[in-house]
């Protein structure tokens, strides 16, 4: 809850008020409560029921199996979220993957490694980070990550 906390509070104070978002990496449309009235394009390889269901009840939100690895086609929109998901794609993919983001006007990073550059043309407007509480996932021990969120506009 604290990441979509912090989320909103840096869309909110830089005016970014989407009407269009790509989620890429979007896993059950975890951010899709923090915009109600946008219409969500979400990207990810795994559907769960708990998305299933998700989407049958929000027309707003839409889902589509894909694998950036292979395919690094990304529809224009508002904003482009990418969040815990570029660290699972090669680099190469990576690289072709920031030229379909920069046709978007924002792009909203959420990342555990600092390893990972942004291109220089997107423009950095606002970053925070912070440590998770603990917790244990994919058989574990529990930890807690520390968390990089970044918003640029595309030049």
């Amino acid at each position: 809850m604290e990441l979509k906390n912090r989320i909103k509070k840096i869309l909110n104070e830089n005016g970014v008020n989407p009407k269009t978002i790509v989620d890429l990496g979007c896993k059950q449309m975890r951010y899709s409560d923090l915009f109600p009235n946008s219409r969500i394009l979400g990207f990810d390889i795994v559907q769960t029921m708990k998305l299933y269901k998700k989407l049958q009840q929000n027309d707003n939100l839409s889902f589509f199996f894909k694998n950036f690895n292979f395919n690094q086609n990304v529809p224009k929109s508002d904003l482009v979220i990418a969040s815990l998901f570029l660290h699972f794609i090669k680099k190469e993919a990576r690289e072709k993957l920031f030229e379909e983001i920069k046709k978007s006007k924002y792009f909203l990073v959420v990342h555990l490694d600092k390893r990972i550059q942004i291109p220089k043309e997107f423009s950095l407007i606002a970053k925070d980070e912070f440590h998770t509480e603990k917790e244990t996932h994919d058989e574990l021990p529990e930890h807690s990550h520390h968390l990089f969120i970044e918003l640029y506009k595309t030049l």
